[in-house]
């Protein structure tokens, strides 16, 4: 089960390489859209979609026990996406090659996982060191009381939306547009014992 801001067709076919490539198969694909987390679209109502989502993720669970076979994750924006995503790779490619300084041609994980090189904070970070704590990933470490972060990004934005002060700029997120699910508290992201 994925879960996406715009669509997730592309983290399912990325799901069926990698597990094909191991020799597995994908029994079931299931997306739950959710709020975009990088820039603002007005035309949706963030508190509808996690509404809706929570009851979507229920029936999947109950679809998901039920042993459902097949790709539940279909939809006119799904196949769109699916056929302009060979054609907008290029320019995601030249975008992610800028943003971490590497060729274009450099493998795609690799870029996106470098991306995060253009990531500063500004003069109002207090050191508190949460980006670092609400990394799923441990790509933040603190050097001199301030955010280092390894090129190791999924560009999930939880350093930038969690961040109380505000402070981390260059990042893929549109400037000042923030979004924390109303639904989630920081207890539940950080690991038990770091907060």
């Amino acid at each position: 089960m994925c879960n996406y801001g715009g669509c997730g067709s592309q983290s399912v076919k990325t799901l069926l390489e990698i597990i094909g490539a191991a020799g597995g198969q994908l029994t079931a694909a299931f997306g739950v859209h959710m709020p975009q987390n990088a820039f603002s679209k007005p035309w949706e109502n963030n508190g509808r979609l996690v509404e809706k989502a929570g009851a979507k993720a229920v029936k999947i669970a109950g679809d998901i026990m039920a042993r459902k076979k097949g790709n539940f994750l279909k939809g006119p924006l799904n196949a769109v996406f699916l056929r302009l995503h060979p054609i907008l790779l290029p320019s995601i490619r030249a975008n992610l090659a800028k943003r971490s300084s590497l060729p274009p041609d450099t493998d795609l994980s690799v870029l996106v996982r470098s991306s995060d090189k253009p990531y500063t904070v500004n003069d109002s970070c207090t050191g508190c060191g949460l980006c670092a704590k609400v990394c799923p990933v441990g790509n933040i470490e603190l050097k001199d009381g301030k955010p280092a972060w390894r090129h190791q990004c999924e560009n999930c934005l939880a350093c930038y939306d969690w961040c109380p002060s505000k402070a981390i700029e260059g990042t893929v997120a549109s400037k000042g547009y923030f979004y924390i699910n109303p639904k989630i508290q920081i207890t539940e992201i950080i690991p038990q014992g770091w907060c």
